[in-house]
């Protein structure tokens, strides 16, 4: 009876083990995974590159343990590298959304026929994809095709995440094809986070 109560114990500590080894396994990689993607940020700023840094310093530890067979340090460790990576994710997508500033974009709808003596109404629509309010700018309309601006229209606000629309009425277009090209804060005074993207055509 002793012996079948040693070898009963001595089984389950063999299988505790096994599941330790393969807890501690399954949780390295999820802590490799986590700190692939906080590097696919590409992020330069420092508060995120030292938890990275300091996520791939305790994967380092849990490596080394799990080699050693110390699978409950290994686990902890990997824990913590997990964590580490998920804080380093969440802060560069906080600070991003915080630099977000300003992000004027502009749409337009023109008619696609107009009667040669009509007036063609350009109806603009102004998106501001940032998280600030875009105050006192104008909209610029150019006729590309007879080298004309049309208008230089004000916006008084676009509050973040809102549109602004306008109509101007072209007033008796020549006959033929017209290229017009609309800009958003065509004097440049609002400071935004992507200047690229404030023409339309």
């Amino acid at each position: 009876t002793i012996l079948t109560v040693e070898m009963e114990a001595i089984l389950r500590m063999g299988i505790m083990a096994v599941v330790k080894q393969e807890k501690a396994a399954e949780q390295i990689a999820d802590a490799k995974e986590k700190i692939a993607e906080a590097e696919v940020l590409h992020s330069s700023l420092p508060e995120v590159l030292h938890l990275i840094d300091n996520a791939k310093r305790h994967l380092n530890t849990a490596e080394t343990a799990f080699s050693a067979g110390s699978y409950g340090r290994a686990y902890g460790q990997a824990v913590a590298a997990e964590s580490l990576a998920r804080n380093a994710i969440r802060l560069a997508g906080e600070i991003e959304e915080e630099e977000r500033g300003v992000d004027l974009e502009p749409d337009m709808r023109l008619p696609e026929n107009v009667t040669a003596g009509e007036n063609a109404s350009i109806v603009v629509t102004i998106k501001n994809e940032g998280n600030l309010s875009a105050a006192n700018y104008t909209v610029e309309i150019v006729d590309l095709t007879t080298n004309q601006t049309l208008a230089i229209l004000p916006v008084a606000e676009t509050p973040a995440g809102s549109t602004t629309t306008l109509t101007f009425v072209y007033e008796n277009p020549s006959v033929g094809e017209h290229l017009i090209r609309v800009t958003a804060d065509s004097t440049n005074v609002v400071d935004e986070s992507d200047e690229t993207n404030n023409v339309e055509e």
